[in-house]
C-alpha cells in the first residue's frame, strides 16, 4: 500500500497511513429509537477521535459508506459532492468530477454519495452546454476544477464554473467590473474559462510543455481581475451564489427576493439598521455583511445554516440586536447575518400554563400575549421591552421576579433548533445534553434557536411598584450598605433594585455633583404587605405609603420603562431603542463595607457619567444548583452588578472616553467582587473580558472568558459543543470552542 502512488486509482489511502480505524455497532431490537441509540454512539465515538485521525481533509473509505459525512440533493450536486468527495477520494475527486462530466453530463448514474458534476441547478441536470458561448467547447465546458488563486479572502471558493457561465447569475459587470467601466459579460467569462481550463490541463494531466509560463500568466491576469473587485462587488458575489443555493433548497425565487439582502440591495441599509441598539456599531466604519437573510419561514433558516457553510463565511444570528457588544450583527471577518426578526410567533395556552414563542419576538410582545389572554399569568423575564426572546433565554436573561421564580431558563420546558447539519430538533431528537447547552449557555455557539417552550408563572391581580431616590444628604452611602444586608434574604416576592449614578444637587447655593441612589422595586402583592415586609426588614429606607403605586403586573412593565400613569399597555410593543453604550458585570459575595462604597461613590463623582446598578439575588436563585443549568451565579451571590455609561456624542474620541471609564471603575471594584474566577453575566456580553479568534489556540482563549460566564460549567459546554458541532461553524467573538487536541 505505501508503494503505490496516491493517483494510481481513486482510492488515495495509501504511504501516510498507519491503520484504519471501521467504527462498528450491530444490533437487533426492531424499535427505530434503538436505531437512534446506536447510531449516536457511533456518532459521539466519531467525534472524540477527531484530535487523532487525519484532517483536512478528515479521510473515509468508500466501502464503508456512511451518510454522516454529507450527501448530495442532486440539485447543488458538485458544491455538495466536494464535501463527501474530498474525503473519499483525496485529489483524486478532482479528476473523477471530469470524468463523470464527459461519461455522463446528464448525470442519470447518481446516488446520495456519487460524484457531481462541476455546474448545478440547471434544467438538464446541472450541465452548461456547450451552446451557452459559441466559442467554449467541451473542455472547457466539463472543466471542474473551481478557480482558487485568487489573492483576495473575499472572492476564494466563489468563483466557480456556475458563477462564471450560468447566464441566469452571472452579473459580470457588476462582479469584475470597475464602476462605470463594465466589462463584456460574455468576453470575460469565455476568458476567465479558458484561463481554468489551460491550468488545470497544467496542473491535472501535465501536458503543457511551458507550464510554469502559463500559469505566471494566468495568475498575473487573474490578479488584475482581483484589482478591479471591491467589496460590494463581492458581495453581489456572494448573493449570486446564495441566491441559487437557496433555491436549491426549495425556496420560490420570489421569497429569496424578499428574504435576501445584499449591499447593492435599495431596502439593506434600513433592514440592517433595524435592529442595531448599540449605536458604537452603527457607523461607516462598522464592518457590514456581505448578505443579510431575513428569514420568513423554519425552513428558510435551515437553508441559511447550510448554505452559510458552503460559503465558508461567518454567520451571526440576530434576534432583537441588543448583544451588548454588537456580535449579533458585527464580525471582523466576512460575515451573513440571519435575521430572525420576522419569526416572532407568540402562542399562549393560559389552560396549561405555557407558551411557545418564536426567537425573533420581543419581550414587550411576549408580555402582551400574556396579558390579552390573562391578568394573572406573567414570565420572569427582563424589562427591557425591545429584546429579543432568543438572545434574552439562550444567555439566561432575569427580570424582576427572579429572587421568586429565577431566570427564564430556569421556565423553559422544551426548544425548537436547526443544527448545523440543517435539521429541526425538539428538545427529545435534540437530547439532554443540547438542550441544557441553550438554557443559558447562548444558543449561538450550537445552533440557532427557533422558539422556546416557556412555563407561565401565577401573579397576583394587585402588585406594588415603588421608585424612590435617596442623596448624600440623606445618608445614601448607609442605605446602600444597609440594602446589601437584607437583599438576598429579604421576602422572595420582593424585588429591589438600587441604581447608584452621579446627581448634580443645590448645595450651599451652588450645583455641586454628589452621588444619588434609586431604589426601585416590584413587589408580588399589595402595598400594606408590602410595607409590612420593609419595616421589618428595610425600614432605614423610610418607605411611605404614598410612594406605593399599586397596579396589575402588566402596568407595572412600563413603570419599568419609565412610562406615566396610564400609559395604554400597547406601548410595550414599541420596539425603538438605539444608544451609544458600553456594559460591564460583576458579582459580589459579600457586602462591600462602608470605606469601600464611599470610595467607590468618589469614584463615580470623579467620573460624572458612569452608572452602577444593584441586581438582589437570593430566593429561588438559591436553591437551584449551579450545574442544573449553565448559568452558575446562584447561592453564594448577594448582589450582581451592572456598569453602565450612555452617551450621545458621537465619534471615536468619545467612545474611547466613556469606554475607558468603565474599565476604570470595574479596576476600582476588584477588591469588592467575585473571584477565581472573576465572574461575569453573560448576556451583559463585556469583550474586555477576553475573545477568540477561532483559531487553533481557541480553547485556551475561550477558557479565560468562559470560565467567567459559566464557572466549571463550561467543561460541559465544550464537550456539548465538541459533540455537536465538531467543525465550530456556530462561532463568535466569544463563543464556545470545541475540545483542545488533549484530553484536559
Amino acid at each position: 500500500m505505501s508503494e503505490i502512488p496516491e493517483s494510481e486509482a481513486p482510492f488515495p489511502h495509501r504511504s501516510g497511513i498507519l491503520f484504519m480505524i471501521e467504527y462498528s455497532v450491530n444490533w437487533h431490537e426492531e424499535d427505530p429509537a434503538f436505531a437512534k441509540k446506536y447510531i449516536e454512539q457511533t456518532r459521539e465515538l466519531h467525534s472524540l477521535l477527531t484530535p487523532f485521525v487525519p484532517k483536512s481533509p478528515r479521510q473515509a473509505f468508500l466501502n464503508y459508506r456512511y451518510l454522516d459525512i454529507d450527501t448530495t440533493g442532486q440539485t447543488m450536486s458538485y458544491n455538495e459532492g466536494r464535501v463527501y468527495g474530498i474525503k473519499y477520494f483525496k485529489d483524486n475527486f478532482y479528476r473523477l468530477v471530469k470524468v463523470k462530466a464527459m461519461v455522463d453530463p446528464e448525470n442519470f448514474f447518481r446516488n446520495e454519495l456519487s460524484i457531481g458534476l462541476c455546474l448545478s441547478g440547471h434544467s438538464n441536470g446541472g450541465f452548461v452546454p456547450a451552446q451557452s458561448y459559441s466559442i467554449l467547447n467541451s473542455d472547457v465546458a466539463t472543466l471542474a476544477t473551481p478557480l482558487l488563486h485568487f489573492a483576495t479572502p473575499f472572492s476564494i471558493a466563489y468563483f466557480n464554473y456556475e458563477l462564471v457561465l450560468s447566464p441566469k447569475y452571472a452579473r459580470n459587470s457588476i462582479i469584475f467590473g470597475k464602476r462605470g467601466n463594465p466589462l463584456n459579460e460574455e468576453a470575460l467569462a469565455v476568458r476567465l474559462a479558458l484561463l481554468m481550463a489551460k491550468e488545470a490541463d497544467c496542473r491535472r494531466v501535465e501536458i503543457q510543455s511551458n507550464c510554469k509560463a502559463l500559469i505566471h500568466k494566468i495568475h498575473a491576469q487573474e490578479t488584475q481581475l482581483v484589482n478591479d473587485v471591491k467589496w460590494d462587488s463581492t458581495s453581489d458575489l456572494v448573493y449570486d451564489n446564495f441566491a441559487h443555493c437557496l433555491a436549491g433548497k426549495g425556496i420560490p425565487d420570489d421569497q429569496i427576493s424578499s428574504i435576501l439582502y445584499s449591499p447593492i440591495n435599495a431596502s439593506y441599509t434600513s433592514v440592517l439598521q433595524a435592529y442595531i441598539r448599540n449605536r458604537r456599531f452603527n457607523t461607516s466604519t462598522t464592518p457590514k455583511p456581505l448578505v443579510i437573510v431575513t428569514a420568513l419561514e423554519e425552513y428558510h433558516v435551515q437553508a441559511a445554516v447550510l448554505c452559510t457553510k458552503r460559503t465558508g463565511l461567518e454567520l451571526k444570528i440576530r434576534s432583537g440586536g441588543h448583544d451588548f457588544e454588537g456580535i449579533s450583527y458585527v464580525s471582523s471577518v466576512p460575515f451573513v447575518i440571519l435575521d430572525m426578526f420576522h419569526l416572532s410567533s407568540i402562542h399562549v395556552d393560559i389552560e396549561n400554563e405555557i407558551s411557545w414563542v418564536q426567537a425573533g419576538a420581543t419581550l414587550g410582545e411576549l408580555y402582551y400575549r400574556i396579558w390579552e389572554k390573562s391578568k394573572v399569568h406573567a414570565f420572569p423575564a427582563g424589562v427591557c421591552r425591545s429584546v429579543g426572546v432568543g438572545g434574552h433565554i439562550s444567555g439566561g436573561g432575569y427580570g424582576p421576579m427572579l429572587r421568586k421564580y429565577g431566570l427564564t431558563v430556569d421556565n423553559v420546558v422544551d426548544a425548537r433548533i436547526v443544527d448545523v447539519k440543517g435539521r429541526i430538533l425538539d428538545r427529545e431528537a435534540m437530547g439532554e445534553d443540547l438542550f441544557w447547552a441553550i438554557r443559558g449557555g447562548g444558543g449561538a455557539s450550537f445552533c440557532v434557536v427557533l422558539a422556546y417552550k416557556i412555563k407561565l408563572v401565577r401573579v397576583p391581580e394587585i402588585v406594588t411598584f415603588f421608585r424612590i431616590v435617596r442623596t448624600m444628604e440623606e445618608n445614601v452611602t448607609d442605605l446602600v450598605y444597609s440594602w446589601q444586608q437584607v437583599a438576598n434574604t429579604i421576602d422572595n416576592e420582593l424585588f429591589i433594585r438600587v441604581l447608584v449614578q452621579p446627581v448634580t444637587e443645590q448645595i450651599n447655593g451652588q450645583n455641586q455633583t454628589t452621588i444619588g441612589a434609586t431604589f426601585i422595586a416590584l413587589f408580588l402583592g399589595d402595598a400594606n404587605r408590602l410595607l409590612s415586609v420593609m419595616n421589618g426588614r428595610f425600614s432605614e429606607l423610610g418607605l411611605k405609603k404614598q410612594d406605593c403605586l399599586e397596579m396589575s403586573w402588566g402596568e407595572s412593565l412600563l413603570r419599568w420603562e419609565g412610562y406615566a400613569s396610564g400609559t395604554p399597555m400597547e406601548a410595550i410593543l414599541d420596539k425603538t431603542y438605539a444608544n451609544f453604550a458600553k456594559r460591564k458585570s460583576d458579582y459580589v459575595q459579600n457586602p462591600i463595607p462602608r470605606h469601600g462604597l464611599a470610595s467607590i461613590f468618589k469614584k463615580l463623582i470623579e467620573l460624572n457619567k458612569t452608572v452602577l446598578e444593584f441586581n438582589p439575588y437570593g430566593g429561588r436563585m438559591s436553591e437551584i444548583p449551579e450545574s442544573q443549568t449553565p448559568f452558575p451565579h446562584r447561592s453564594e451571590i448577594i448582589f450582581k452588578i451592572e456598569y453602565l455609561v450612555i452617551w450621545q456624542e458621537e465619534g471615536p474620541r468619545f467612545a474611547k472616553k466613556y469606554i475607558e471609564q468603565t474599565r476604570a471603575l470595574y479596576s476600582l471594584m476588584t477588591p469588592f467582587v467575585s473571584k477565581n474566577p472573576r465572574q461575569a453575566f453573560l448576556n451583559y456580553r463585556d469583550l474586555d473580558i477576553g475573545t477568540t479568534d477561532n483559531g487553533k489556540n481557541s480553547y485556551n482563549e475561550g477558557r479565560v472568558y468562559g470560565l467567567k460566564y459559566f464557572k466549571n460549567n463550561f467543561y460541559r459546554l465544550v464537550k456539548v459543543k465538541t459533540m455537536i458541532d465538531p467543525e465550530n461553524f456556530f462561532r463568535n467573538e466569544q463563543s464556545i470552542p470545541t475540545r483542545p487536541l488533549r484530553p484536559f
